[in-house]
């Protein structure tokens, strides 16, 4: 009984000490932008890490708040005509649902998760349909904008890329 305990014990206090170790830590994770009949979870999920913090600053070199922004890296070539590769990293603002429709813009790069899928995606917003749902786009391998397999719904989006790092 006393060798449970003292297994609990160093569980206790290793599961603390990894906690503490990413307290005030980014932790990055990896977004599909390619076509989505060919995505890798696995990459995508490789690709994730968890990293120091950044410091980002204005073109006048003064900090810039990146409180409730999500820090990603990209998995794919889609965005690559809108200045996005492969393992490029981004700061996405993460938007309410009822904020949507005023803060979206034409051509934002938005973030969407697939529930079905279990992963989150970068594409480029073009506008919302009769039924408010997003059309998106990406770009082929030779730079042409590729519609979307279909729209998305408004819950489904996590935020808008605001900097590319």
């Amino acid at each position: 009984m006393e060798s449970i305990y003292f297994i609990l014990a160093i569980i206790i206090v290793l599961a603390l000490y990894a906690y503490s170790s990413i307290q005030g830590r980014d932790v990055v994770k990896g977004v599909e932008a390619g076509p989505i009949d060919k995505y890798d979870a696995e990459l995508i999920r490789r690709r994730s890490f968890v990293a120091s913090p950044l410091k980002i600053c204005d073109e006048n070199g003064n900090p810039l708040s990146t409180k409730g922004m999500i820090r990603v890296v990209v998995c794919g070539n889609c965005m690559k005509p809108k200045g996005i590769s492969d393992n490029t990293q981004l700061l996405v603002e993460r938007i309410e649902q009822a904020a949507l429709k005023s803060k979206l813009k034409k051509d934002d790069i938005v973030m969407i998760h697939l529930n079905d899928k279990k992963i989150d995606k970068i594409r480029v917003f073009d506008h919302f349909d009769d039924h408010d749902q997003l059309i998106t786009y990406r770009f082929d391998d030779m730079g042409k904008r590729v519609k979307s397999s279909h729209p998305h719904s408004q819950n489904s989006v996590v935020g808008v890329v605001r900097y590319k790092i």
